[in-house]
C-alpha cells in the first residue's frame, strides 16, 4: 500500500464484500469500525468488530447460505490475521493510532534534487 501501513489487505477485503452486499449492510459495518475507534483509538479492535459483525448482520439479513458463509470466512480471516494484535490487547499492550507528525519543510538544497 502507497501509505506505509504493513496491514490492513484483510480488512479492505471485508470492507469490499460488506461494500458489495449492499449500503444496508455497509453502513453498521462502517458506523462500527468508527464508533469503535472514537472509543478505543485502537484500529484493531475496530477492524475485529466489524469483521464479526458482519456473518450476524447477514443472518439478520436473511441473506443466502453462500453469502453469510463468506462473510463468516472473512471474519474468520481477519480473526485469524489478528492473533498477534488479540495478544498485546490481553496483556494491554496493544498501541493506539496516533496521527504521523509532520515532515519538517525541505531545505532549498533538497528542493533542487
Amino acid at each position: 500500500m502507497f501509505f506505509r501501513f504493513s496491514g490492513g489487505k484483510g480488512v479492505s477485503v471485508g470492507a469490499a464484500v460488506a461494500l458489495m452486499l449492499g449500503w444496508r449492510f455497509c453502513l453498521p459495518c462502517m458506523v462500527c469500525f468508527f464508533l469503535l475507534f472514537a472509543l478505543t483509538k485502537i484500529v484493531s479492535v475496530c477492524s475485529m468488530g466489524s469483521a464479526v459483525l458482519m456473518p450476524i448482520l447477514a443472518l439478520l439479513e436473511g441473506l443466502p447460505t453462500t453469502e453469510v458463509l463468506l462473510t463468516a470466512g472473512v471474519a474468520a480471516l481477519v480473526l485469524v490475521r489478528h492473533r498477534q494484535n488479540l495478544r498485546r490487547l490481553l496483556r494491554g499492550r496493544e498501541p493506539r493510532f496516533r496521527p504521523a507528525k509532520k515532515s519538517p519543510p525541505l531545505r532549498e538544497e533538497e528542493e533542487r534534487r
